[in-house]
């Protein structure tokens, strides 16, 4: 069977058209035909007569060919962003009367997702950074692993891993029609370390672990000298170290693997280190010397 094939293609930027036939047809003189009928096919998920009353082309309708009805019918769909193509091909004719077929692709629908490369005490919460961009059943789309894969790396930044990268690939799912799970890469990088900085002299607190958590501050020379022997406080009435995150390991043991050296935390008019919030749960605060020089032979007391 002939057939008029109008396709619409999704390769470029721009939405483009193109044109092709297996019959002569004089693009000079357009012919007019009455179409006598419309049928969708490749429609697994979306209703054929909203395809149909979507594209504008009605039964009974005067269209030329080639003509500016079926391009817009194709924009049309286009637009709805369910299809990832979309043609309009000739049936048959008869007399003047012509008959269309609709074919369209969709995207593919999730029914599924999951995490490699990190463990499994993060997928919680992962889980729900993702649901905030997927639905499952929903349409697969790339601004869809877009958002979801930046809301994980916003998650790990905000736990100092600011070097994570996220990938993404489609995996089929053969147990339903047109369908597919999601599996997100994590590859968390190195979590930044404060460490081996002097911070004295400033007019509020030395150091404030304020919005995100899973922080490591170690070998740090917190109001004093860079040498520890001298105090240079902070702020006055200012804690040297404010804590108002979780998860922190501020100090540690030095030699042991993993754990940054301890801090000097002296000098200060304020607390030497508070813990000022209540979710400033689960840190691990060890090896460091309050109140006294780096050899922690001499006071250098701080205020409170």
């Amino acid at each position: 069977m002939n057939k008029l094939v109008i396709a619409f293609w999704s390769l470029l930027l721009i939405p483009t058209f193109s044109f092709a036939q297996e019959e002569l047809f004089n693009y000079g003189e357009p012919k007019e035909y009455e179409l006598g009928g419309i049928k969708v096919t490749g429609a697994d998920y979306s209703d054929d007569n909203a395809i149909i009353s979507i594209s504008g082309l009605r039964v009974g309708d005067k269209l030329r060919i080639p003509g500016p009805e079926v391009p817009k019918a194709i924009k049309a769909l286009w637009k709805l962003r369910l299809f990832e193509s979309v043609e309009i091909l000739k049936e048959k004719t008869i007399g003047d009367v012509i008959f269309l077929e609709i074919v369209v692709q969709e995207r593919p629908r999730l029914t599924r997702h999951s995490f490699t490369g990190i463990k499994k005490s993060f997928h919680d919460d992962l889980n729900e950074e993702v649901n905030k961009h997927l639905l499952k059943g929903g349409i697969v789309t790339e601004n869809v692993k877009v958002n979801a894969s930046e809301g994980i790396e916003k998650y790990f930044v905000e736990k100092g891993y600011l070097d994570t990268r996220v990938t993404v690939r489609e995996e089929t799912d053969t147990s339903r029609i047109n369908a597919v799970g999601l599996v997100f890469n994590v590859d968390r990088g190195n979590r930044i370390k404060i460490q081996d900085v002097t911070f004295s002299g400033n007019d509020n607190m030395g150091l404030w672990l304020k919005d995100s958590g899973s922080n490591t501050v170690g070998g740090n020379y917190i109001g004093t000298d860079a040498a520890g022997s001298s105090a240079i406080g902070n702020g006055a009435a200012k804690p040297n170290v404010l804590v108002e995150t979780a998860d922190n390991y501020i100090g540690g043991v030095t030699g042991t693997p993993g754990l940054a050296p301890g801090n000097v935390i002296s000098g200060s008019e304020g607390n030497g280190l508070q813990l000022a919030s209540a979710s400033a749960t689960n840190n691990y605060i060890q090896g460091n010397l309050i109140g006294t020089n780096a050899a922690g032979t001499a006071i250098q007391g701080n205020g409170v």
